[in-house]
């Protein structure tokens, strides 16, 4: 086979019946020895880890409650063709559930935009696929890394293929004009259509909350087990010999039974296997789990309590989400939405795309909180006047600013 310089990261290889070689990548983020195999064994382990799963189904959460809106010089464009469309960007899918899958497969490093279409039409579709099921040839890898310097240099990169595996075994061929990428992290450590992602940094955390876990679940199984034994004698004797067969299955009939006084041959001993769970801290571990993973995501501290519900309430709460909007979902948002501006031509248009929090009810907290602020600067305002610092007309021009001037 002909050298290849991604042959490191490469988990299968298959061959079409032209003689294209067809390659599918471990995660190139990491060596296969630390991290996840391939971006199928990605999915699975996120799909079967409370932990993780927690993290990644509270932020899609919060990220689908947006609205997608038009604007064009700060004023709404209600009836957008792109708009509407993303209202049902396919008959599968609401935009609700768009924007969720979009937050999803972003943070497992690529969510892979595929439009049948980049002219908006009644026939024009927008779905995401699946990385799993992505699989690059080798000339198209072998170009991924390069720098492009030219229009044409861009269009022909652009025409060159992946192949995508149905489940039935078929495959279909995509150019990567027809796909955009959108990346949880860096794009540019050697192929620019595939993210890293912040899992492949999460991998031990992950496997030790799955042992813990397993743990939890053997433990509570012997739990409810218990072990009997005769007891011991102080001399030498028929005491200290072990229980016969017969007196073993004599105790274990009469502790089954339903009496409430037992007359057994020996005296024995009961103790459980395991006879105190809590000892073992497994719950705790399970939560700092959720907290590391949480936290690698650059989630609001607050809202990592409220994961953990330890105590978080009210407008704390309020304010918990509203942080998690603007410091996580709208970054998130504005990326979203500027890939989609360059798909559709909306730069050209000068149509802004924006994913709008503003009708959510705890983003009102920031009204009041901006309503509080205003407030105690007009009262260092009015300090400042009473006490000489500053004069009528600097008051009235720092209030104009503070307030705004229409």
């Amino acid at each position: 086979m002909r050298y290849n310089p991604f042959s490191t990261n490469i988990q299968s290889v298959e061959r079409d019946r032209s003689g294209n070689w067809f390659y599918e990548l471990f995660n190139s983020a990491i060596s296969s020895n630390s991290g996840f195999k391939s971006e199928l064994e990605k999915l699975n382990v996120v799909l079967s880890n409370p932990a993780v799963l927690t993290v990644i189904k509270y932020q899609c959460d919060m990220f689908s409650l947006g609205n997608i809106k038009a604007i064009r010089n700060g004023k709404e464009l209600p009836n957008d063709q792109l708009v509407k469309l993303l209202r049902q960007p396919n008959p599968f899918q609401t935009e609700r559930q768009f924007l969720w899958d979009y937050m999803f497969w972003n943070m497992l490093g690529t969510a892979y935009l595929y439009t049948n279409s980049k002219l908006i039409q009644d026939s024009t579709n927008l779905y995401w696929l699946n990385p799993a099921q992505i699989v690059w040839n080798e000339n198209t890898l072998k170009k991924l890394d390069k720098l492009i310097l030219s229009d044409k240099s861009l269009k022909e990169l652009e025409r060159l293929n992946v192949q995508y595996k149905n489940l039935d075994g078929t495959t279909t061929t995509y150019t990567l004009a027809e796909i955009k990428p959108f990346f949880d992290l860096s794009n540019g450590l050697g192929n620019w259509y595939k993210g890293n992602s912040t899992l492949d940094a999460l991998t031990k955390i992950i496997r030790n909350s799955d042992t813990a876990l397993d743990s939890k679940y053997s433990n509570l199984d012997f739990a409810g087990k218990f072990i009997v034994s005769k007891q011991k004698g102080t001399g030498v004797g028929v005491n200290n010999l072990p229980m016969a067969e017969g007196e073993k299955d004599d105790a274990k009939s009469k502790l089954k039974g339903s009496e409430s006084v037992h007359v057994l041959k020996s005296p024995i001993d009961i103790s459980r296997f395991v006879d105190n769970i809590d000892r073992l801290k497994l719950d705790k571990a399970y939560n700092e789990d959720v907290f590391k993973i949480s936290k690698l995501y650059g989630h609001p501290k607050a809202i990592i309590e409220t994961l953990e519900s330890t105590g978080v309430f009210g407008e704390e709460k309020k304010e918990a989400k509203a942080d998690f909007i603007d410091e996580v979902c709208k970054a998130k948002g504005n990326d979203f939405m500027n890939g989609l501006e360059v798909m559709f031509g909306y730069v050209d248009k000068n149509i802004e795309l924006v994913l709008d929090y503003s009708h959510l009810s705890f983003m009102h907290v920031r009204e009041k909180q901006k309503h509080e602020a205003i407030s105690r600067e007009m009262s260092n305002l009015n300090l400042a006047l009473q006490m000489g610092a500053i004069d009528e007309e600097d008051l009235k021009a720092r209030v104009k600013l503070l307030i705004g001037d229409d």
